[in-house]
């Protein structure tokens, strides 16, 4: 789920904010023939933007995954041990904020 505002601020400037909501529910891992399949857990993840553009350039103030929860995207029943040990697993990444700067030219 999105939503994107824009506005026109003054002159040939407008600004912008923006949210991304997606939920996942959880599910189960790839198929494992050493036992069970592992159940992923069911996470949320938040992204925030917000900026000022011109028909030349965008500026862009990001904050991704702003709730910085720990989620697991996929669980491999491949382990790191080559057999015993733990699972390998794909995370999704934590809390980031930056700011990008876009140029059309």
């Amino acid at each position: 789920l999105s939503a994107d505002y824009e506005r026109r601020l003054f002159g040939p400037y407008s600004g912008f904010v923006g949210a991304n909501w997606r939920a996942t529910g959880s599910k189960y891992a790839d198929f494992d023939f050493t036992g069970a399949r592992q159940i992923v857990p069911a996470h949320s993840l938040t992204d925030l933007k917000a900026g000022v553009s011109t028909d030349r350039w965008t500026l862009t103030a990001f904050l991704k995954n702003a709730g910085n929860t720990r989620a697991i995207n996929s669980l491999s029943p491949n382990t790191l041990a080559g057999g015993f040990g733990p699972q390998s697993a794909t995370l999704y990444q934590p809390r980031t904020v930056g700011v990008s700067l876009a140029v059309t030219y």
